[in-house]
């Protein structure tokens, strides 16, 4: 079978995302162990698989000359006949180093390669700043100049947790001032000095007028998921979640409105709609679990109908009284007016993702499964008719489970009958 004549049944089959004109005709797919270890992300045979519709950095080609004893040229040639694109494989030395592959770990070789990798690969490997940059305009990736003497402090703050390690800062990128406050903050620098010299590395650094001189524990806080100084930082590419600043709020006495002031000072996005002050429960209805704690609900994600019905029974509210609270907040919840008065344990389980009654729940992100109505309806001893009624009124998007299983049936393979039945010889006699 060619990878097109595969691709072209696994779209037979119902598979998403698969595009037979990828693949030339003329190629045999040979599932030897070397063809599955190739294409496999981690070059072990096994899944995670590399996807043609993403390029194959050099990183692959160094580690499957290395792991794999083939050389870089019949490394691209393979992928190639499969319908991969190689990035800069007129670029690949005929005999990789062995530190290339600590040299090209994780890079994206269409963008300029990151500082913070370059000061780090020169402290792991012992070699100087200069001959790393030299090592990777080798494989065609650009660099910018590194400014002369390295300091010891420069690796951290070149990385997003300034931590020295990655992710780190893209070159192209503004760097804006929650970054400057985080360095400043761990470092013991001046936000002064951090932009000064983020500035002498190429960076476009926001202005930082109205930062503290020095950011300490307390501005540290600010930028934690826990208010304690300690774990994971909340993410500063998408909006700061309502319930973080509500429990900003509650910690420090402030007001909502002062909470979402001191975020956005540092250039973090936050909600557009906030009320002045939190009511009494606010905490619990914009945390997932209902525990107070993130992780919290996001404007990016769907209000579930779950979600809205456990509020609404913890705080013996009705459900448009939960959804009008959310609406505060900036949320879109779904409709209310098809939801049960009283919910039962039997619809939260019906809305929760695992038919446990708790979260994670359904959302209309995406349709409701053949399966899923299947397990709801043995689970929870309903008809699927009932079932499919039920999530209906949540408005959640469930389809036609007559249609769904005609579907499933179509791709079901079509198996030649035999030439006798079961029972009969091959003349058409009884077997004794």
């Amino acid at each position: 079978m060619t990878p097109r004549e595969a691709a072209q049944r696994a779209i037979d089959l119902g598979a998403n995302g698969v595009t037979v004109e990828h693949f030339t005709g003329d190629v045999t797919l040979d599932l030897n162990t070397t063809d599955r270890a190739l294409l496999s992300s981690s070059l072990d045979g096994r899944p995670l698989w590399l996807t043609v519709d993403k390029p194959v950095e050099p990183e692959h080609i160094v580690l499957a000359h290395q792991r794999m004893r083939i050389s870089c040229d019949t490394a691209v040639r393979r992928l190639s006949e499969l319908g991969y694109h190689v990035r800069n494989a007129d670029h690949l030395p005929k005999q990789p180093a062995e530190q290339d592959a600590v040299l090209l770990r994780g890079l994206d070789s269409s963008e300029i390669v990151p500082p913070g990798h370059i000061l780090a690969v020169s402290r792991r490997l012992v070699r100087p700043v200069q001959e790393v940059v030299e090592r990777l305009a080798v494989y065609g990736l650009r660099a910018r100049s590194i400014p002369e003497p390295v300091l010891d402090h420069d690796v951290k703050i070149l990385c997003r947790d300034a931590d020295g390690d990655e992710p780190w800062l893209k070159p192209t990128a503004r760097v804006r001032r929650h970054h400057v406050v985080k360095a400043s903050a761990i470092l013991g620098l001046a936000c002064a000095d951090i932009a000064a010299r983020l500035r002498e590395y190429g960076f476009d650094v926001s202005p930082i007028e109205n930062l503290p001189a020095r950011a300490g524990e307390s501005e540290l806080a600010l930028l934690r998921r826990e208010l304690n100084g300690e774990g994971s930082w909340i993410d500063t590419d998408k909006p700061v979640p309502a319930g973080h600043l509500v429990a900003l709020s509650h910690h420090y006495g402030w007001t909502v409105r002062e909470a979402a002031d001191r975020m956005a000072n540092y250039e973090l996005t936050i909600p557009a709609e906030l009320p002045d002050r939190p009511e009494v429960g606010d905490l619990m209805l914009l945390s997932e679990g209902f525990d107070e704690e993130p992780p919290w609900l996001t404007t990016e994600d769907p209000i579930a109908p779950g979600h809205i019905l456990d509020a609404a029974q913890r705080h013996g509210r009705t459900a448009e009284e939960i959804a009008d609270r959310l609406r505060a907040y900036g949320f879109d919840p779904p409709p209310t007016s098809t939801l049960p008065d009283r919910p039962t344990l039997i619809d939260l389980k019906l809305l929760s993702r695992y038919l446990d009654g708790t979260h994670p729940w359904l959302t209309r992100a995406e349709p409701v499964t053949l399966t899923f109505l299947i397990r709801a309806a043995r689970k929870l001893r309903l008809d699927i008719l009932e079932v499919v009624t039920r999530l209906t009124n949540a408005r959640l998007d469930v389809p036609d489970p007559t249609e769904l299983v005609r579907t499933a049936l179509a791709r079901v393979p079509r198996v030649a009958p035999p030439l006798w039945t079961v029972g009969e010889g091959a003349n058409g006699q009884e077997d004794v």
